[in-house]
C-alpha cells in the first residue's frame, strides 16, 4: 500500500489543511506550497507525456477547443447554472444566442426555488435582442434586475410586482428620455446590489456610479424641458432613490422623494392613477415610501408649521390609499398604512407644539383602527393551512406573516412614538413581531419587509427576542442591499446603549428607553426603511 502523502511538496512539515492559511508552516516561518497551483497525482496510462507523479493542470491545454470567457462572463454563467432556458450573452454587444454549453451545468443542484432565481418574462427576449448598441455589461445587469432585483423589491412573489411586470418593458421602449433614465437608473440599481452580493466589488460599483450619473443627466434634461411621459419619469425618479439605497451611501433619497412628489402634485389634477395600472402602482409606492419614510424623519421643531401644505399632503396620500390594492408591494394593508401615517402626523403635530384636540381624536381612531385590523387577522388566521399546500396557499402563509407583522409593529411605533412606554410595556408585540419574521422565513425566500421588523428589534431586550432580532438581520442583509448594513449600525447600537445603561444604573433593560430616530441621527445614517 503506498503511503498518505500528507505534508507539503516544499518541506517535511505536515499540511493541517488550515484556512487562510497552514498554521503549522506559518509557526516555522515557511511558505506553504499547499496553497499554491494546484497538483494532481497521475499514473502512466501511455499518454504522449511522461508522468513524473504529478503536474500542474495547463489551462490553455485543458479547454483547448473551447473558448476562454472572462471573470465576469464565469460568473454570469454559474449564476445560470440552476435557471432553465436562459438566455446567455457571451460573444460581445451583438450576440444574443442560447449556449450550447455551459461549463458550469455540472454543478447544478436541486434547490428549493428563490425569489432571486425568477427567470425573465420571455417577451424581454427579443426586446434585448432588438438593441445591437447595449454591451454584454448591461446586457448582464438587465438580466441581473429582472431576476433578482425586481423580486426583492417585493417581499415574496405577487402577479402584479410592477418590478417586473412593467419596469423592464417601458425602460426597454426607449422612446424618449423618461424611459432612458429609467433604463439607467435600473442599471445602477442592478449594479449596486451586485456590489454588495459580491462582498463589495469596486469595479462593479464604478460601472455602477455610471450609469446613476447617466440617469440623472436624463433627468436634468427632463427637468429643463417638458415630461412626455408621467408615469416613466415618476419610476424613474424613484429607482435613481432606490439605486442610492441599495448602494448604502446614500444622504440624498429624501430628495428624490421629494422631486417625485412634486411631480404628482403638479399631475394631480389629472387623476393620473386611473391611466393605466403601471401609473397607479408607481403612485403607490411613492405614497408607501412617503409613509415609511416620515416614521424616521428627524424632529422638525425647528421649522415653521406649514400647516396648509402638510394638510394638503395628507389628503393627497389618503387618496392614492383608497386605490385598489394599495400597500401590496410591501405586504401591508391599508387601513394599517393610513394608521402610520396618521402616527407620524401626530407626532409632527406634538413636536411643534401644536398638539390640539385633533390629535387626541386622530389617536383614538388609530386604536379603534388596529383593533380591528387585529380582529380581522386572528379570524383569518384560525383558518388552517392544509398539510400539502398548493403555491397559492404557500403565498397565502407569506403574506400572513408579513401583514401581522405590520399590525403588532403599528402597536410598537404608536405607545412607544405617543406615550414613551418602556420596551417592557410592548414586549408582548415585539415577540410577536420577531415570531412573525421567523415564520415567514422558514416558509419563504423572500425579502421581508424592513420596517416591521426593525421597528420591533430596537425594542427587543430578553434573550429570546434578541436572538430573533439577530437571525433576521443576518438574513435581511444577505440580499445586496446596502441600507441595510446601516440598519443593523443603528439596531446594535440601540442594544449596547441600552445595556450599557442597563448595567452602569441597574435598571432592568425593560424599563430603559432608547430613541432609534436620535442613534441613527447620531450615526449619520438616514435609512428608508423599505
Amino acid at each position: 500500500m503506498p503511503r498518505q502523502r500528507n505534508r507539503t511538496f516544499t518541506s517535511k512539515v505536515k499540511c493541517d489543511e488550515g484556512r487562510p492559511g497552514c498554521l503549522s508552516c506559518q509557526r516555522i516561518g515557511v511558505a506553504c506550497a499547499g496553497y499554491d497551483p494546484k497538483y494532481i497525482w497521475v499514473e502512466d496510462d501511455g499518454q504522449t507525456y511522461k508522468s513524473a507523479g504529478r503536474r500542474i493542470l495547463d489551462c490553455e491545454k485543458t479547454w483547448k477547443g473551447f473558448r476562454l470567457l472572462s471573470s465576469d462572463q464565469a460568473d454570469h454563467l454559474i449564476s445560470e447554472c440552476d435557471m432553465h432556458a436562459c438566455v446567455v450573452l457571451v460573444d460581445g454587444p451583438t450576440s444574443s444566442q442560447p449556449a450550447p454549453h455551459n461549463p458550469f451545468s455540472v454543478f447544478s443542484a436541486a434547490t428549493r426555488p428563490s425569489i432571486g432565481l425568477m427567470t425573465e418574462e420571455p417577451h424581454l427576449r427579443p426586446m434585448m435582442a432588438s438593441f445591437p448598441d447595449s454591451t454584454w455589461v448591461e446586457r448582464m445587469l438587465f438580466h441581473h434586475y429582472v431576476t433578482h432585483v425586481a423580486g426583492i423589491m417585493m417581499p415574496y412573489e405577487h402577479p402584479r410586482n410592477p418590478w417586473k411586470l412593467y419596469y423592464p418593458a417601458t425602460a426597454l421602449s426607449c422612446a424618449n428620455a423618461d424611459q432612458q433614465a429609467l433604463y439607467s437608473a435600473m442599471l445602477a440599481q442592478a449594479a449596486f446590489n451586485l456590489t454588495h452580493l459580491r462582498g463589495f466589488d469596486e469595479e462593479i460599483l464604478t460601472i455602477g456610479a455610471k450609469y446613476y450619473y447617466s440617469g440623472i443627466e436624463k433627468l436634468l434634461s427632463i427637468t429643463r424641458g417638458q415630461s412626455t411621459d408621467f408615469g416613466a419619469m415618476s419610476a424613474s425618479i424613484m429607482t435613481i432613490m432606490f439605486s442610492e439605497i441599495y448602494n448604502g451611501q446614500s444622504s440624498t433619497w429624501r430628495h428624490h422623494l421629494e422631486g417625485a412628489w412634486s411631480l404628482f402634485k403638479e399631475y394631480r389634477k389629472s387623476e393620473p392613477w386611473k391611466i393605466t395600472d403601471f401609473v397607479c402602482v408607481s403612485i403607490q409606492s411613492l405614497n408607501i415610501v412617503k409613509i415609511i419614510g416620515a416614521t424616521s424623519e428627524r424632529s422638525r421643531n425647528s421649522e415653521p408649521f406649514e400647516h396648509d401644505s402638510e394638510e394638503d399632503d395628507f389628503a393627497m396620500s389618503g387618496l392614492v390609499s383608497t386605490t385598489s390594492g394599495f400597500g401590496f408591494t410591501i405586504g401591508a394593508s391599508q387601513a394599517v398604512l393610513d394608521c402610520i401615517s396618521i402616527i407620524s402626523q401626530v407626532r409632527s403635530m406634538r413636536e411643534r407644539g401644536n398638539m390640539t384636540r385633533m390629535a387626541d381624536d386622530l389617536l383614538e381612531d388609530v386604536l379603534s383602527r388596529l383593533n380591528k385590523c387585529r380582529l380581522d387577522e386572528i379570524e383569518a388566521d384560525e383558518v388552517p393551512i392544509q398539510i400539502g399546500a398548493t403555491e397559492a396557499q404557500k403565498v397565502s402563509t407569506e403574506s400572513r406573516s408579513q401583514s401581522s407583522s405590520f399590525i403588532y409593529s403599528t402597536y410598537i411605533y404608536l405607545y412607544r412614538t405617543l406615550l414613551d412606554v418602556p420596551p417592557k410595556a410592548v414586549k408582548t408585540y415585539v415577540s410577536k413581531t420577531l415570531q412573525e419574521v421567523s415564520t415567514f422565513s422558514a416558509n419563504s425566500n423572500g425579502n421581508f419587509s424592513l420596517w416591521p421588523a426593525f421597528i420591533a428589534a430596537t425594542e427587543a431586550y430578553t434573550y429570546e427576542d434578541l436572538s430573533n432580532a439577530k437571525r433576521w438581520l443576518d438574513w435581511a442583509t444577505s440580499f445586496g442591499i446596502g441600507s441595510r448594513t446601516s440598519a443593523r449600525r443603528v439596531v446594535e447600537e440601540v442594544w449596547r446603549r441600552r445595556e450599557t445603561l442597563s448595567c452602569s444604573s441597574g435598571l432592568d433593560p425593560g424599563m430603559i428607553s432608547i430613541d432609534w430616530r436620535q442613534v441613527m441621527h447620531e450615526l449619520n445614517c438616514d435609512i428608508l426603511l423599505i
